[in-house]
């Protein structure tokens, strides 16, 4: 073996060792960016968050119109709940999938209607601890630290337990 092809040998070892090295840690990033980003938490974990905040958002989600009456009573009921029982900013969302735009009020008591885009609406609830409500034939409850996404059927609407629970 030459002396030039000694000295090859150490380095391609110490190039994989840095490839390996650059892989491994790119794994670990990749692991805490989507898996660790929005872990699911227990209930009483999020409601915590949603009392502790200055700011909460309430957010309801129509994909057609029929929705809008399951849903609505709920969002009220929720509305009213959150705001007897927490001394806080509850901003309310009123957003309609099937055209991308928000109807948006800063306050729950009195209501100040403003018609956004549904982006400038998502973007603020997505910024504090938020309850979003959105119509599913399947009820699906999500809870994460700061958000609790509830898709529920006209049942479930109807009676609407996340009222009594966040109280």
């Amino acid at each position: 073996m030459s002396q030039e092809e000694k000295s090859k040998k150490p380095f391609n070892a110490a190039w994989y060792l840095v490839i390996a090295a650059a892989a491994f840690i790119a794994i670990i990033v990749v692991f805490f960016e989507f898996v660790l980003q929005s872990p699911v938490v227990p209930f009483s974990t999020f409601k915590s968050n949603f009392a502790a905040a200055d700011n909460v958002s309430i957010v309801v989600e129509f994909s057609n119109n029929t929705q809008t009456a399951y849903e609505t009573n709920c969002f009220n009921d929720l509305a009213y709940v959150v705001h007897s029982s927490y001394s806080k900013h509850v901003n309310q969302f009123y957003i309609y999938n099937y055209n991308s735009t928000c109807e948006y009020s800063p306050t729950l008591y009195p209501v100040n209607i403003t018609t956004k885009p549904e982006s400038y609406c998502l973007n603020i609830a997505n910024g504090e601890p938020s309850i979003i409500l959105s119509y599913s034939n399947a009820n699906s409850t999500t809870i994460t630290a700061r958000q609790l996404q509830i898709a529920g059927n006209n049942n479930y609407m109807q009676m609407c337990p996340i009222a009594a629970e966040i109280s």
